[in-house]
């Protein structure tokens, strides 16, 4: 870690992950909620944030990300939240322009083919903690094309409050899927 002077987290939650390693580091948030911002910056006050609520600010995110030194990309618990496939996309090219050092992933993967949901009205009343999105291992390694996967592990729990509430493993037209953790470092040129 001590590689690492810069963390960005992108989809923050709660803030956890950056609290534990925030430490001396230069740390960014990113989020689509200016309530998890809020909650974020009440942890870690020196945190610079940013805002992703429009075509506009992301724009304006994307530009002003670009500009800064990233050692290290944290996704904890957020792809999954994703409403595409496509949507993932776009954030994995920003992710790439960005240029960590090192991306880290926690997310449910599925154990087949990427799914999505086929309704957005579905994803936005879904009640589970996969609101949008299972990706393959395949398509998440294509997606960061320019990093090499370090390390993977495959984790028997479930982020959050629905870990406990093992029926959501069951649900109707989800596919059977697991937690992993994933660390990517960037090939050097």
């Amino acid at each position: 870690m001590s590689e690492i002077s810069s963390v960005l987290d992108w989809g923050p939650g709660s803030c956890w992950t950056s609290a534990m390693i925030c430490d001396g580091r230069d740390v960014h948030i990113v989020d689509i909620s200016n309530d998890v911002i809020d909650v974020a910056l009440g942890i870690i006050p020196d945190a610079t944030a940013y805002l992703i609520d429009d075509v506009s600010s992301f724009k304006a995110v994307s530009d002003a990300l670009e500009d800064e030194r990233i050692d290290l990309l944290i996704a904890f618990s957020v792809i999954y939240h994703f409403p595409s496939l496509e949507y993932f996309h776009a954030i994995a090219d920003l992710w790439k322009r960005i240029s960590p050092k090192y991306i880290v992933i926690k997310t449910m993967m599925s154990h087949g083919d990427s799914w999505e949901r086929s309704s957005y009205k579905v994803y936005e009343e879904s009640v589970n903690y996969i609101r949008g999105l299972l990706l393959s291992e395949d398509d998440l390694c294509d997606a960061l094309k320019g990093y090499s996967m370090i390390f993977s592990h495959n984790d028997e729990t479930t982020p959050g409050l629905f870990g406990k509430i093992n029926k959501l493993h069951g649900l109707e037209n989800i596919p059977a899927h697991m937690s992993k953790l994933y660390v990517f470092k960037k090939i050097s040129n």
